[in-house]
């Protein structure tokens, strides 16, 4: 998955869309992992998907969102695959 997000990623570099937007990755507190990814100048800008959540276990879950052009994902330490998945499946339905 991280490679095809770094295939999304050089698509989308057109010389001016990767001086203000791109993908974030990071940690999360409690514990997990968060991607922002802006979709501004993409094919999903302008798309809104409301906030899903599936709670596998209390330390096993994924949750997304798309809202003013960013794709956010968060997730268990175990599930940042899988969220990038999510993130690759809706760009291939859309």
């Amino acid at each position: 998955m991280l490679e095809w997000l770094q295939q999304w990623y050089l698509s989308n570099c057109d010389g001016n869309w990767e001086h203000e937007n791109g993908v974030q990755i990071n940690t999360l507190d409690n514990p997990g992992w968060l991607i922002d990814i802006d979709l501004k100048k993409t094919s999903l800008e302008g798309l809104e998907i409301p906030y899903s959540i599936n709670e596998i276990s209390e330390t096993e879950w994924e949750a997304y969102s798309i809202s003013n052009n960013v794709f956010k994902g968060r997730c268990s330490p175990n599930k940042l695959n899988r969220v990038i998945e999510i993130f690759k499946e809706i760009v291939e339905s859309h």
